[in-house]
């Protein structure tokens, strides 16, 4: 059987609770439409515009807006239904960053789909072991901010590994988040899934260099300790000490638990004032500015899954430095567009600025774009999705 016949009798269910928080993979999902039989989406909600610019998926919400389990327990009816209107085996079952209804298909449904798959972004384990002790830069945390990230944390931890242990398929978005979870779900069918970007519009251009120019350094991320945003910090103060001339924003959300703790970081590098600019969350629009006007984004994680703002900047043409992770190597294997330092080495990620200004941008935000252009687009992710099924 050809590669086309097989992705055309292949039918998809995607379970999701949140249409807007994953747009990009919603649009490898819409590609993915293009390749099989049926392709369904199982979501709290959605809007008419979003549902017109992704025709080839069936939008399936719930009469009323659900919140918590309600909303997975309907999922789980919901895929069940479609699942078994037709050739229940012909099937296959699909949630990202949860599992609680691919749980109730199994025990309470006893569904005979032909694969329940799991999509795992297992940092809570991670971010347990190794995540924040490691960045010496940024403030202490104190016992109370830490036994909330604990409580939070390995609730996830122990739900990942129960939902890994319900599936007999389990996607991930990096070698290592595979890894992690095959020493608790041994025998279970895997597959590395990067993540996608959509071209930006309008396209992005590459960065040109001028020797005057004052350097625009950006760095998006959610604020919590395992991001390593002291690290950031201390590698700026490291640049403005050797006389480079730049600003940076900072752009991303700060938990209530992390807030004191982001007050005290902040504190310990309040000399970079008028150099630094903290904008919190921002739109989607505003985030693309951002992105457009920056140089260089400076990506300092102790960990990380397979980082959209990586694909994001990268095909705005903004030159990426980032901790040398499994997620971040996904993405350019041969070290041809990113410049890599090992995570929580201040000293190595400066000298990787230092680098890549000396050497000029132009190539690799030239090689960047041109990457995401061919290789992470939503349809190269479908296409992946569909080889991985099809073993």
């Amino acid at each position: 059987m050809h590669q086309a016949e097989i992705a055309a009798s292949i039918n998809f269910i995607c379970i999701l609770s949140s249409s807007t928080d994953y747009l990009d993979r919603l649009y490898s999902l819409n590609a993915l439409g293009k390749l099989i039989g049926r392709n369904v989406v199982i979501c709290k909600e959605v809007n008419t515009d979003l549902e017109k610019a992704l025709p080839e998926i069936q939008f399936v919400t719930p009469p009323k807006y659900l919140k918590g389990f309600s909303f997975f327990r309907w999922a789980a009816s919901q895929a069940f239904k479609i699942s078994s209107s037709s050739n229940a085996e012909s099937w296959n079952i699909m949630e990202i960053a949860g599992g609680a209804s691919l749980l109730i298909l199994r025990y309470v449904y006893f569904s005979k789909v032909a694969s329940s798959v799991l999509f795992v972004m297992p940092s809570r384990t991670l971010f347990l072991e190794r995540g924040w002790r490691r960045d010496v830069h940024s403030a202490k945390i104190d016992w109370r901010q830490e036994f909330a990230l604990y409580k939070r944390w390995l609730s996830w931890s122990v739900r990942e590994r129960v939902y890994a242990n319900t599936v007999n398929f389990v996607f991930a978005n990096s070698q290592l988040n595979l890894d992690e979870l095959q020493r608790q779900c041994r025998g279970r069918k895997t597959g590395v899934i990067p993540n996608c970007v959509r071209p930006p519009v309008p396209m992005g251009k590459p960065r040109l260099f001028r020797p005057d120019m004052q350097w625009k350094f950006l760095v998006v991320s959610e604020l919590e300790p395992h991001k390593g945003i002291g690290c950031s910090l201390e590698v700026l103060r490291q640049l403005r000490n050797q006389g480079v001339k730049y600003v940076c924003n900072f752009v991303g959300r700060v938990s209530k638990t992390n807030e004191k703790w982001l007050a005290r970081t902040k504190q310990k590098y309040i000399d970079l004032d008028g150099m630094v600019s903290w904008h919190g969350k921002v739109s989607r629009s505003s985030l693309d500015e951002h992105y457009r006007s920056a140089d260089i984004l400076l990506l300092t994680s102790f960990y990380e899954g397979s980082p959209r703002v990586v694909y994001e900047a990268s095909s705005h043409g903004c030159v990426v430095v980032a901790s040398r992770l499994s997620g971040t190597q996904l993405i350019d294997p041969d070290d041809k567009f990113l410049r890599f330092f090992p995570a929580g080495d201040a000293n190595a990620a400066v000298s990787a600025v230092l680098s890549v200004m000396n050497e000029g941008l132009q190539s690799r935000s030239e090689e960047a774009m041109q990457a995401m252009q061919e290789r992470f687009t939503p349809e190269a992710r479908a296409a992946r999705i569909v080889s991985v099924l099809s073993i």
